[in-house]
């Protein structure tokens, strides 16, 4: 290999290492002592009995298992709704919602995510993690008269 494209492909590794979903989160997130801190913002944990993660969108999965990283042991798990398959997460119940196009598995995440919200109590915190593609990943229509053929349509004109 030529000594540029041996430097080109160097300078390419290290920006993908720079734009690392794990190393921006931990480098923007973190738990010390109990207290939750990003940017200019804390929450002290332990005036939660229960923290409730949401991650949604393509880099739902590797979200989720950061941010349970990072509080653990006070993570209670939660929901994480991706495009990509869904691995194991003990703490986590996964789907494999579609894009750009919503699924029935998109559909079943967004219920599993009300039912979630609905069981919340105030001395509960719900932390949300998005990212790219979330509104067709979990998409639950207002309406049961809006068919999911009806649903995909509406998004294909959205996305051409």
């Amino acid at each position: 290999m030529t000594l540029m494209k041996e430097t080109l492909r160097q300078l390419f590794l290290a920006a993908l290492e720079d734009l690392s979903l794990r190393r921006v989160m931990n480098e923007k997130i973190k738990c010390r002592e109990g207290v939750l801190c990003w940017g200019d913002e804390q929450i002290e944990l332990e005036r939660y009995k229960k923290i409730v993660t949401i991650a949604i969108g393509k880099a739902a999965f590797q979200m989720a298992e950061v941010f349970a990283e990072t509080v653990r042991p006070r993570a209670a798990g939660g929901l994480a709704v991706s495009s990509l398959s869904p691995p194991h997460y003990p703490d986590f119940v996964t789907y494999q919602g579609g894009h750009p196009y919503p699924n029935l598995e998109s559909v079943r995440a967004a219920e599993r995510a009300l039912e979630t919200l609905s069981d919340l109590e105030p001395h509960h915190l719900v932390v949300y993690l998005l990212s790219g593609g979330g509104s067709a990943i979990c998409e639950k229509p207002i309406s049961d008269e809006i068919s999911m053929d009806h649903l995909r349509e509406f998004y294909r004109v959205l996305v051409t």
